[in-house]
């Protein structure tokens, strides 16, 4: 075994060790989180998961972005086989996937491929740097950096070497019009004869480290929806668009107040957030400027949640409560429900069901509800409605006209088989 060899093999072993610690990290809280009943039905879940991730559906609603993500996502698909070279070959010089393509169409695929990885990059660069839109205000911004750095060094580091391999006579050359025309540019660079082998293994470290980092950066990094946006689509909420999951009043805790409550789902949604913005864009109380922004809130939940794992005592956001140190009351109570943070994630997080179980807390077992909400709450269970300043109930208004009022259960004319088609004067429904 050469020494080049030996030290790939400790690289790559201590490289997938160091990253399966950080992914243990995320897998213990999810695991240990109560399950949700949202396997089935497969075939609409399934389809889900083609129109949005493959499809990207919700990410073309902003045709720019979706188009950069678009080229990275199925560049970053294409260039697995790349992966597999890499590492292959690396680790064994009789490895090759000439059998399957590797040196025809998988060539040809990889080089353009690798072009578009990095026209997406710089799009990305561009959209960050000089458009700046205000949905990105709150994200982290270094971490985007990061990562848009090591897809540029993983796709330059395979068409470099690439290049070097065809100045030393690889056979796929006819193949990889991109790497050729790099190959012709070397020897202004001083890589001729011996040192285009040394510069081959030179981006083939290079290619192989870059991989290696980002497997071992994705655990920590806004990026885990690489791994957690597929199962987060598939798992998402097919009940109707509203409905709140009733409460079991026999518990012993009513509500959320403490970060280890979250369902499996919920905590993936931590995960599968990429601080796209889209959410904090489209909530009407942070454009009114309420201290709500859906993205900040997750993301606020996220980091609250690895303290906890990573067993921080007072540091971080692991020493303070979920309700007032991490997430504000008046945060909670700023949430509209309209939803419209849910419809526009790219990744089906669900942002309003954790705001209302605080908000059922708060209110079911610490009594905390502004003035104005417990006024409304008590005149809809005095009166039926939530409107102040009348005695009025909810059926004053029809008490002298000629209207029938229906009791529960109770169908009108018209909903009875057989009956004609109803004409002037219906019923109306006691559905209290």
């Amino acid at each position: 075994m050469s020494i080049e060899l030996a030290l790939r093999l400790v690289v790559i072993l201590a490289a997938l060790v160091w990253a399966g610690l950080r992914f243990s990290r995320l897998a213990r809280p999810l695991l240990a989180a109560p399950a949700e009943a949202r396997l089935w039905p497969f075939a609409p879940r399934a389809w889900g998961v083609v129109v949005n991730i493959l499809g990207h559906a919700r990410l073309l609603r902003k045709p720019y972005a979706g188009l950069l993500h678009m080229m990275m996502f199925f560049g970053f698909m294409f260039l697995l086989t790349a992966v597999v070279q890499a590492f292959g070959e690396g680790i064994s010089p009789l490895f090759a996937l000439d059998m399957f393509g590797g040196a025809t169409w998988i060539a040809l695929g990889q080089d353009i491929f690798a072009i578009l990885l990095l026209v997406a990059v710089t799009m990305a660069v561009f959209q960050r740097v000089v458009l700046a839109p205000p949905r990105f205000e709150g994200s982290n911004k270094g971490d985007a950096a990061i990562i848009l750095g090591l897809i540029a060094a993983v796709a330059i580091g395979m068409l470099l070497q690439n290049a070097c391999q065809i100045r030393g006579g690889d056979p796929s050359a006819a193949w990889r019009p991109i790497s050729s025309v790099l190959a012709t540019l070397l020897p202004s660079l001083g890589l001729t004869g011996p040192a285009v082998q040394a510069g081959a293994t030179a981006f083939a470290w290079l290619h192989m480290l870059a991989i290696l980092a980002f497997l071992v950066y994705i655990p920590g990094s806004k990026h885990l929806h690489v791994f957690a946006g597929i199962p987060n689509v598939y798992l998402r909420d097919l009940q109707p668009a509203g409905r709140l999951i009733t409460t079991d009043l026999e518990q012993p805790k009513l509500g959320l107040s403490e970060i280890s409550q979250l369902g499996r789902k919920q905590v993936l949604d931590l995960f599968a957030c990429t601080e796209c913005g889209r959410c904090q864009e489209m909530c009407p109380a942070y454009a009114s400027g309420k201290p709500l922004s859906p993205k900040l809130l997750i993301m606020g939940l996220r980091d609250h949640l690895l303290d906890k794992q990573a067993g921080n005592g007072d540091q971080g956001s692991a020493g303070g409560t979920l309700i007032g140190s991490v997430i504000k009351e008046e945060t909670i109570w700023a949430c509209t429900t309209c939803r419209a943070c849910m419809e526009a994630c790219p990744l089906f997080i669900e942002h309003v069901p954790k705001i209302i179980d605080m908000r059922r807390h708060l209110a079911m077992e610490a009594a905390n509800v502004p003035d104005g909400i417990s006024g409304a709450v008590l005149s809809i269970e005095q009166r039926g409605h939530p409107w102040a300043g009348t005695r009025f109930s909810r059926l004053d208004w029809c008490r002298d006209l000629d209207v029938r009022v229906l009791k529960p259960g109770e169908a009108t004319d018209a909903a009875r088989p057989g009956a004609p088609a109803a004409r002037g004067k219906g019923g109306f429904r006691d559905s209290r």
